[in-house]
């Protein structure tokens, strides 16, 4: 069983191709359009698998990378969301768009490596960030995402 969702009178060269072949209706073209429009009934086939999901509720993947050997973690607004071990050192979250601080520590909460704010946007799908202990945090992607905190002071970035 097929879906069919109506939506407007104009379609893709695509989406008229897939009409005419499934029978649904006839091709008219204009060339001086240089479109196919077509005939009733106006209908974009949707497979029964395919669920589409507005922009604005999209989770962005944000995928931290550990360089190194350094066991450490990160800490998305006070709650432990990725730890580094031995063999796990590239791990991703699904963050909603907005802003999240994000503190980078060692093994305890006062070997802080880095912190800041992390700002999710929903103009993109994927950031890639490099962590390290003794170097900042790197957005590899986009690196207009980040905003450091001056003071790495353990007692200042927790309190």
């Amino acid at each position: 069983m097929v879906r069919v969702r109506q939506f407007g009178g104009r379609f893709t060269v695509q989406a008229a191709i897939a009409m005419v072949l499934a029978g649904i209706g006839t091709a008219l073209t204009s060339p001086a359009l240089a479109q196919i429009i077509i005939a009733p009934p106006p209908v974009i086939i949707v497979p029964p698998d395919v669920v589409i999901v507005p922009p604005e509720k999209r989770p962005v993947l944000v995928e931290f990378e550990a360089l190194g050997k350094d066991w450490g973690s990160v800490w998305v607004n006070g709650q432990e969301l990725v730890t580094f071990r031995n063999f796990n050192r590239r791990q991703a979250i699904a963050l909603k768009p907005g802003a999240y601080r994000i503190v980078v520590t060692g093994t305890t909460r006062m070997d802080v490596w880095d912190a800041g704010y992390l700002d999710v946007s929903k103009d993109t799908n994927i950031i890639r960030i490099r962590v390290a202990k003794g170097y900042r945090l790197m957005p590899v992607s986009q690196p207009q995402v980040w905003l450091p905190d001056s003071n790495l002071d353990w007692m200042r970035v927790w309190h």
